[in-house]
């Protein structure tokens, strides 16, 4: 019997883990967004982009949310059908 057969949560107990991962997702993104603010003050980063302005840099943000974004709707459709390793495959 594998650990995962064992482990079947119902009731009060699905709420936490539930909640446990949505919560340590939503910090996750948050720690991604802090690290994009680090990198867009790098010097080496801005060099390598030739100083782009902060519209520029506003888009280079967007862009990564957006892809997100779309990244969660494709996996909503895929995730059933597919495997766990097909959908962490076609992902990366």
């Amino acid at each position: 019997m594998a650990i995962l057969d064992m482990f079947r949560p119902e009731g009060r107990s699905l709420l936490i883990c539930i909640t446990v991962s949505c919560g340590l997702g939503f910090m996750l993104f948050g720690y991604d967004q802090g690290v994009f603010g680090g990198l867009l003050a790098n010097p080496s980063f801005l060099e390598q982009f030739n100083q782009p302005s902060v519209t520029l840099q506003g888009q280079i943000v967007s862009t990564y949310t957006l892809g997100c974004i779309v990244g969660s709707i494709i996996a909503i459709f895929t995730g059933g059908e597919y495997s766990e390793k097909a959908s962490v495959r076609l992902s990366g």
